[in-house]
């Protein structure tokens, strides 16, 4: 009774080892990485337009039926410069020489 017991718990381990080996995957979602957020519906004059997530536009402006939408542009148009300070310059800016008041302006 005692083997039997035993084997079949072993029998067990080996199926969950064997079954985890073939086909165990990490969890992804399975909705699209970047999706539509706007859409506008296209008239007699003007094109149908959709708006992504990260702001590239799609339009259906003179295509055949079939075809894939032409890419327009972005709406944010790229990244955004910035000017590296450090810390200390961004402290003599707003504090001045020493001993002296507190600046009112540019704050």
């Amino acid at each position: 009774m005692r083997s039997a017991t035993f084997r079949n718990i072993a029998l067990g381990i080996l199926a969950l080892a064997a079954a985890y080996h073939l086909g165990a995957q990490t969890a992804t979602a399975q909705a699209p990485g970047n999706p539509i957020v706007g859409a506008i519906a296209s008239g007699a004059s003007a094109p149908g337009l959709v708006v992504l997530a990260n702001g590239d536009i799609y339009g259906t402006q003179n295509i055949a039926p079939g075809q894939p939408w032409p890419f327009l542009g972005n709406i944010f148009g790229g990244a955004t410069p910035v000017q590296r300070e450090s810390f200390g310059a961004l402290k003599a800016r707003y504090r001045g020489e020493r001993g002296a008041a507190q600046p009112t302006q540019d704050r």
